[in-house]
């Protein structure tokens, strides 16, 4: 895996300088307007996220980039092969990401007193497109690739490094 760029770094060092004196509740809109300045900004898709080459990904990669020292947050980056998908699940953290190459489908889902998920909606997140999820909401959610090409989100997750998930979820048949 290759280490991200000094921009990249000091881009997310910038963000943590703007996390550390703000409301935890603030935080998520704070990192979506960060992440959609990144993706605005002079980083490119090629220099901007190291991570391994999707060829050797067996599975969805899923790579820490960066950890702020204060353990505000951490930044991954997930690659998606073509037909690659996650689990469905929901947050224990609050999470935003933005759609950083390629496009790739977020799937929402309700979970049912029997324990399975139900369908609500999807959408395709193309290059900069957002989504935020919020811990103790209804934020159930899947990424999948359905594209041919190879899908990369970058993820900014409330907190230290460590489990961000804290359900995961059958889909109803």
């Amino acid at each position: 895996m290759s280490r991200p760029s000094p921009e990249f770094t000091a881009w997310a060092a910038a963000l943590s300088a703007r996390l550390q004196p703000v409301a935890v509740d603030e935080q998520p809109a704070l990192a979506e307007a960060a992440l959609r300045t990144f993706a605005a900004g002079p980083l490119t898709a090629d220099t901007a996220v190291g991570v391994a080459d999707p060829a050797e990904i067996k599975g969805y990669g899923n790579h820490l980039i960066y950890e702020d020292p204060a353990g505000t947050f951490h930044i991954r980056a997930m690659v998606f092969a073509p037909g690659q998908v996650t689990p469905i699940h929901d947050h224990r953290v609050w999470c935003c990401l933005i759609c950083h190459r390629g496009v790739v489908t977020e799937r929402a889902f309700a979970p049912g007193a029997d324990g399975y998920a139900r369908a609500t909606g999807r959408r395709d997140l193309a290059v900069g497109a957002t989504s935020v999820a919020i811990p103790g909401s209804a934020d159930v959610h899947c990424l999948q690739n359905e594209a041919d090409a190879v899908g990369v989100t970058v993820h900014v997750y409330g907190g230290p490094v460590g489990p961000s998930a804290l359900n995961f979820y059958e889909e109803a048949a």
